[in-house]
C-alpha cells in the first residue's frame, strides 16, 4: 500500500444556532449549522453514516452515505488565509472532518480507495460549497471563491467501518481505470462546455455519487442556472 499523506487533524461538530436574532442581513441573520467542527485528540469510530459524535444540521444536503466523511487539504489553508485576510486558520476551518497534509484536489480522484487506521473509504464526489461557509467567515464572496478555484475538498463513503485518529497515514489501496481528479471534476461542473471529455468520463464512473452526477447533468443542460446552495442575498 502506498502512504500518500497523513491525517493532521480529525474534527467533529454539533448543531448550533449562529447569528443575530431579528437580523435581516445575509452575514448576520440566524441559521443552524454543524460546521463549527472542533479537533479531537483521541481515536474516533467511523460507521457507514460517518464519524460517531459528528452531526449535520441540513439533512437534505448533508449526511447521506455518499457524504459520510468530508476531507480537505491543509495545502489550501494558505489561500484561504490570504483571501479572508487572516493570520491563521484552525483545523476544521472549512468544516471538514479530516485535514490532510500532502494531498489536495489535484491528487485525489473519484473512486480512489483510501485506508486510514482500520477504516476503508472511497472518494465519492467533490464537496459543493454552500452559503454557510461565507456566513461563518463573514465574507459574502467566500463560497464563490471556493467554487471558482475548485479547492472544495471531497467526500468519502465508508467501505469498511473502524477506527482512525490524528497522525494516521492515508494509504492509497486502489483507484479507477478512468481517472478524474476532484479538481478536474470541479472544473467540468463549473463549465461543462469547456470540458466535454471530462464530463463524459464522469458520466462513465459508477462510483461517482448519483446526486452529484444528476447535478452535473443539470449543469450540462443549463450551466447558467444559479446554484441553489450558493445563493446569497445581494
Amino acid at each position: 500500500m502506498n502512504g500518500i499523506a497523513a491525517v493532521l487533524s480529525v474534527q467533529i461538530g454539533s448543531v448550533t444556532k449562529e447569528g443575530e436574532e431579528n437580523s435581516k442581513e445575509f452575514l448576520t441573520k440566524t441559521y443552524e449549522t454543524a460546521s463549527y467542527k472542533l479537533p479531537v485528540s483521541c481515536g474516533v469510530r467511523v460507521t457507514k453514516n460517518g464519524i460517531e459524535g459528528d452531526f449535520v444540521a441540513d439533512t437534505v444536503h448533508h449526511g447521506e452515505v455518499d457524504k459520510a466523511v468530508f476531507a480537505n487539504s491543509f495545502k489550501n489553508y494558505e489561500s484561504w488565509k490570504n483571501f479572508l485576510g487572516l493570520d491563521a486558520l484552525a483545523f476544521g476551518a472549512l468544516a471538514e472532518n479530516l485535514t490532510f497534509d500532502a494531498i489536495d484536489e489535484t491528487d485525489v480522484c473519484i473512486g480512489d480507495v483510501h485506508k486510514i487506521g482500520s477504516v476503508i473509504l472511497e472518494v465519492s464526489q467533490p464537496r459543493k460549497p454552500c452559503w454557510k461557509i461565507s456566513r461563518r467567515w463573514q465574507n459574502k464572496h467566500f463560497t464563490k471563491e471556493i467554487y471558482d478555484t475548485g479547492k472544495t475538498g471531497w467526500y468519502y463513503r465508508v467501505i469498511q467501518e473502524g477506527m482512525m485518529a490524528k497522525g494516521d497515514k492515508v494509504e492509497l489501496i486502489s483507484r479507477q481505470n478512468v481517472l478524474v481528479s476532484i479538481q478536474e471534476a470541479n472544473e467540468a461542473f463549473k463549465d461543462p462546455d469547456e470540458h466535454p471529455d471530462t464530463v463524459e468520463k464522469l458520466m462513465q464512473l459508477d462510483v461517482l455519487a448519483p446526486a452529484w452526477k444528476r447535478g452535473l447533468e443539470k449543469r450540462v443542460a443549463n450551466k447558467n442556472e444559479v446554484l441553489e446552495y450558493m445563493k446569497i442575498d445581494d
